[in-house]
């Protein structure tokens, strides 16, 4: 079961939400206590989500952390999942699965027309192409400056 934190349940837990995200962050992200900290005043406010996805026994079996993403040029608005940290090994599927439907859920009530992420873990490049119907394309190209 997928459940979106409230800010003070994020307060609460900040200590161990922070060092998820800090395990997680996108490619385009450095880490910085800095960094977290606007990451933080953004769960608090709303602006981003955090998301843990409970098992049977309601144990937090992984983080996620949301963002609705706006493309500059066509204003279309995606849920990008910013960071995903697994604590345990042995999520299954339909776990996954069921989570995706409460995400996707709320993406559509907020507007978004997909959900998008980076990831470079092989687990979840097939869980999104096997068992969600997903697609991975493209690839991210950086160059140092």
């Amino acid at each position: 079961m997928l459940i979106k934190l409230t800010p003070e349940q994020i307060s609460r837990n900040w200590k161990q939400i922070k060092f998820c995200i800090a395990g997680s962050l996108p490619p385009l992200a450095e880490y910085s206590e800095a960094g977290m900290l606007e990451i933080h005043k953004k769960l608090l406010k709303d602006t981003m989500q955090c998301w843990v996805l409970l098992n049977n026994k309601e144990e937090i079996q992984a983080v996620a952390t949301t963002v609705i993403s706006s493309d500059i040029g066509t204003e279309v608005h995606n849920l990008l999942i910013y960071s995903l940290y697994a604590i345990s090994y042995k999520i299954n599927d339909d776990d996954w699965s069921q989570g995706l439907v409460h995400l996707k859920e709320y993406a559509e009530k907020v507007g978004c027309k997909k959900i998008i992420a980076y990831s470079n873990i092989p687990r979840i490049i097939d869980l999104v192409l096997n068992v969600l119907n997903g697609r991975v394309e493209y690839q991210l190209i950086s160059l140092g400056v």
